[in-house]
C-alpha cells in the first residue's frame, strides 16, 4: 500500500508539470484501483489520447461500478472519438449512478469535484441530437435541474437555445477539468497505510457510497 501511494504521489507530481507520459508510466506500475485508473484516464485525456483515456476509464468502472465520474469521462472520450452512441450510453449510465440526487461530491475520496446532473444531461442532449433522436425527455430533465438549482439556469438556457434547432456544429461535450483528479491518501507514519483507506475499500466493496450524494 505504501509503495503504491508513493508511486501515486510521484505520478501526480509529473501530471502537475504536464509530463503525462511519465505520469502514466508511474501510475501503471502501481497496483490498480479505480481511482488510480481514473487518473490514468485523465492523463491520457489531457494528452489528447482519447482512445486510451476511454479504455482506462472503462477499467475504472469495472473495479467500481458506482464511479459515475468514470462513466461520464469515458462518454466524453468516446464522443471525441466519434462514437456518439457509446457516449450517449455512458452519459445515461452516469445519470443512473446519481439516482435522484443533484450531484455527487467526490471530496471524501480526495477529488475536489462535484459531478452535477445538469452537466451530464447537457452532454446527453448533445449526443442524442447528434444522433437525431428525440430529446424532449432530456430537455425536461434539464429544466427540472434548473428549477431545483438556479446555478443551472445558464445550462438550461443554453440547451433550450441550441438544441431544438440542432445547432450542435462545433460543440464538444463538457468534461471534468483536467486539474480535478483523485489524490492519493496521506500515509500514516506509524502504520505506513493511507488514512481513510479502509473506509474507502469498504465503500467500494459494498457499493454503498451514499454519503457522496447531495441534494
Amino acid at each position: 500500500m505504501a509503495k503504491d501511494v508513493k508511486k501515486w504521489m510521484q505520478g501526480m507530481d509529473h501530471y502537475a508539470k504536464g509530463e503525462y507520459d511519465q505520469c502514466i508510466s508511474i501510475l501503471k506500475s502501481a497496483n490498480e484501483n479505480s481511482r488510480i485508473l481514473f487518473d490514468v484516464g485523465m492523463a491520457y485525456f489531457s494528452a489528447g489520447n482519447f482512445s486510451e483515456a476511454a479504455a482506462n476509464f472503462g477499467k475504472a468502472t469495472q473495479l467500481d461500478v458506482y464511479l459515475a465520474a468514470a462513466y461520464y469521462m469515458r462518454g466524453v472520450s468516446l464522443f471525441r472519438l466519434g462514437d456518439i452512441r457509446g457516449a450517449a450510453d455512458d452519459f445515461l449510465k452516469a445519470l443512473e449512478k446519481l439516482r435522484d440526487h443533484d450531484f455527487i461530491d467526490y471530496t471524501q475520496l480526495k477529488m475536489p469535484y462535484r459531478l452535477v446532473r445538469s452537466e451530464i444531461v447537457f452532454n446527453l442532449l448533445l449526443a442524442e441530437i447528434t444522433l437525431r433522436r428525440d430529446v424532449a425527455e432530456h430537455l425536461s430533465q434539464l429544466k427540472k435541474c434548473k428549477e431545483v438549482h438556479e446555478e443551472h439556469r445558464a445550462m438550461y438556457d443554453k440547451g433550450v437555445r441550441l438544441f431544438p434547432e440542432y445547432q450542435t456544429t462545433g460543440l464538444t461535450p463538457l468534461s471534468i477539468d483536467k486539474t480535478k483528479l483523485f489524490m492519493p491518501p496521506q500515509l500514516n507514519p506509524k502504520t505506513g497505510m493511507g488514512d481513510g483507506a479502509k473506509k474507502v475499500a469498504e465503500q467500494n466493496k459494498t457499493g454503498k457510497q451514499f454519503s457522496l450524494f447531495k441534494n
